[in-house]
């Protein structure tokens, strides 16, 4: 079974194994609905990432299929804690890095490896921002200056995964809207209109559909360049 195969296997298997249509596995795990469907249809044309597979992952631990996850030979994954373990020492906690810049204006994301990679944080600066677990937290990058000035380009960005679910407007979030990676204030108005907000003045505001809208998670902390 060559390489884009086994991941065809792997997402029907899921599929199959929740009994859910493809857009709610992808929506549960806070990735695109393209990137289940692609390879689910066989019309992927890159790998899934390891990012992309740590979520499906959390969201679905007891799918038997993670077992036999590798690629060329090699384990693609050690789940089970190994992606973003909760801590190292009762002095620090290990949370991925992202090197995928969400954009501020917009990224594409699908197909994308963002190359992550496992980095020490001291436990009492992560404390400060939020008690969330580390399992749930990322660090990555914004670009662009639509948010300016609340985060600049390549301004560090943290990322709490466990808030999925809008119930506060005027946050701001971390989105794939239609495959298209951005951090956004979201405003949902009293007629159910969902509106994407910039701090920037000259940006307009941008109404999404329901079904174009994925959170992958709140923005809880910004580290800025100086």
């Amino acid at each position: 079974m060559d390489d884009l195969a086994e991941d065809t296997n792997l997402i029907r298997s899921l599929v199959n194994y929740c009994d859910l249509p493809p857009a709610t596995v992808a929506k549960r795990a806070g990735v695109a609905a393209s990137t289940i469907s692609r390879p689910l249809n066989g019309t992927a044309k890159t790998r899934l990432g390891r990012a992309v597979l740590a979520k499906l992952q959390a969201a679905y631990p007891d799918f038997p299929g993670w077992e036999s996850v590798s690629t060329l030979g090699e384990k693609r994954l050690a789940f089970h804690g190994a992606v973003s373990a909760p801590a190292i020492s009762d002095d620090s906690l290990v949370i991925p890095m992202l090197e995928l810049a969400y954009g501020m204006g917009g990224t594409f994301l699908d197909g994308v490896d963002p190359g992550e990679s496992l980095e020490r944080f001291p436990r009492a600066f992560v404390r400060i921002f939020t008690s969330a677990p580390a399992s749930q937290l990322c660090w990555s990058h914004g670009i662009g200056d639509s948010m300016y000035p609340t985060i600049g380009d390549r301004d560090v960005l943290l990322i709490d995964r466990s808030r999925d679910t809008i119930r506060v407007n005027d946050q701001v979030w971390v989105l794939s809207v239609s495959g298209i990676g951005m951090v956004k204030r979201v405003r949902v108005e009293a007629n159910g209109k969902v509106v994407l907000l910039s701090d920037n003045e000259h940006v307009p505001e941008y109404p999404v559909g329901e079904d174009e809208l994925t959170v992958i998670g709140r923005v809880i902390a910004v580290v800025k360049n100086i």
